[in-house]
């Protein structure tokens, strides 16, 4: 028995369907493959942190014990075309960071030691504060110091479900110069002190003060405040200008 040729409309009918059957393989075999992408690169991103150092109030004064606040700020940004802006904080966060102060070619010393301040990431700013002695001797003017900054950060991160997520850690050691100020604002040392104070009755105390600062110090107000509860200041002194041994006087009465 013999089969009978199919007509041309059957033939057309089951090519329709071959076509048909091809294209749907074909998506699938695409669909899976992006799936199978997509789950080899789940998480990637590429970059490193930019730390920025300034000092927030970078003025000191001969003669005094003082604090001088380091801010630390991050601008870190995304490397690469195949980094994602959500893995961000994972290139750009400092970790682990150190903070040193170095007097350069201040005359003040520097008290405080190397601190630790952890991560430092671009959304959070940090502060580090440093006690600093500037000697009695020191000039006015601007100085130079330096600040040193060590951490670590991870430079690329790749998270798959295929492989064990890795990450390559490098290490920075940077030194910022930062400006400090002597101020030559007025200061006064007091050189001489007299009275002539009896129990009962009011008497007049003097004194001198020699303006050590760099500037002269004007409309001054001289004002005496006894250590001693039993005597009571009753006036002040008030002086137009002192840029020199000033001798100013005001009255106190000694309790009886």
């Amino acid at each position: 028995m013999t089969n009978s040729p199919d007509s041309p409309a059957t033939t057309r009918l089951r090519a329709a369907w071959i076509t048909l059957l091809l294209a749907i393989v074909a998506v699938f075999l695409a669909s899976a493959a992006g799936t199978a992408a997509a789950q080899q690169t789940s998480t990637y991103a590429e970059g490193s942190p930019d730390l920025n150092v300034f000092l927030s109030d970078n003025e000191v004064t001969p003669g005094t014990e003082s604090e001088l606040i380091v801010q630390i700020s991050n601008s870190g940004e995304l490397l690469g075309t195949r980094s994602s802006a959500q893995d961000r904080e994972i290139v750009t966060t400092a970790r682990s960071v150190q903070v040193g102060f170095s007097a350069g070619d201040t005359p003040m010393t520097v008290k405080t030691g190397t601190q630790a301040i952890g991560d430092v990431k671009t959304s959070s700013p940090e502060t580090v504060a440093f006690d600093v002695v500037v000697p009695e001797s020191a000039s006015p003017g601007s100085y130079g110091a330096e600040v040193d900054v060590e951490y670590n950060y991870i430079s690329d991160a790749e998270d798959t479900s295929l492989t064990a997520p890795t990450v390559t850690t490098q290490s920075e050691d940077r030194t910022a110069g930062v400006t400090v100020d002597v101020s030559d604002d007025p200061r006064f040392d007091v050189i001489e002190l007299d009275g002539d104070l009896r129990v009962g009755e009011e008497g007049r105390i003097s004194g001198r003060l020699e303006n050590v600062g760099g500037s002269i110090a004007r409309n001054a107000e001289v004002e005496f405040t006894p250590s001693n509860e039993n005597i009571n200041a009753l006036s002040s002194t008030s002086l137009s200008a002192i840029s020199r041994p000033a001798t100013p006087s005001c009255l106190a009465s000694p309790s009886r």
